[in-house]
């Protein structure tokens, strides 16, 4: 080998084994990229009451349904009255289930003085006297006004919701309903449903 030959081969090896040692010594730049853990999602929490073993708050996950708080307020008496439970509606954090009973005698007093106030209208203009509760996804304008507060007004605010967004999901959807406030509300609730 030449001695020119010697001296090149030399240099080159060592500016690479120079620069693997720069390399390698070095601080990585940049940002590490951040893995963010998957974790579970946030239960939810929703209020159980009426004809359950055990009313009261239960945890739930994002997604459940109905069932799966009755479930976890574990089951139904056996005076509830399943007609009125809608168990595959899904939940959503800070809702209210109610599971009425067949002998609730609140709802039905409510029922019954509602009835009782309408008995004469009734009479007098041949239409029947209501059967509650009414469920507020299929009811005519006419069985709308029969609820407490809800006058022809309200009742056709109602009937336009339902024509623009589609089904009441749970009854307390009704205060999404110009007009319709918590008030109006408290006095309707008992009287109506979304099932049945």
């Amino acid at each position: 080998m030449k001695n020119w030959q010697g001296i090149f081969l030399g240099t080159f090896l060592g500016l690479a084994f120079s620069a693997v040692i720069v390399l390698v010594t070095q601080s990585p730049r940049g940002e590490p990229i951040a893995i963010p853990p998957t974790g579970t999602p946030s239960p939810i929490v929703v209020y159980v009451s009426g004809a359950v073993k055990s009313p009261g708050l239960v945890s739930l996950m994002p997604g459940d349904r109905v069932s799966n708080a009755i479930e976890k307020a574990g089951g139904f008496t056996l005076d509830a009255d399943l007609s009125l439970i809608n168990m595959a509606a899904k939940l959503t954090d800070g809702d209210k289930i109610f599971v009425p009973s067949l002998s609730d005698q609140a709802t039905k007093m409510a029922v019954n003085a509602t009835q009782a106030a309408l008995g004469t209208k009734a009479k007098n203009t041949d239409t029947p006297v209501p059967s509650f509760p009414i469920n507020i996804n299929t009811a005519s304008q006419q069985e709308l006004e029969n609820l407490p507060n809800i006058g022809p007004t309200k009742a056709a605010d109602i009937i336009e919701y339902r024509k623009l967004h589609g089904p009441f999901l749970k009854i307390d959807d009704i205060q999404n309903v110009p007009n319709i406030g918590p008030s109006t509300f408290d006095k309707i609730r008992d009287l109506i449903t979304i099932s049945g």
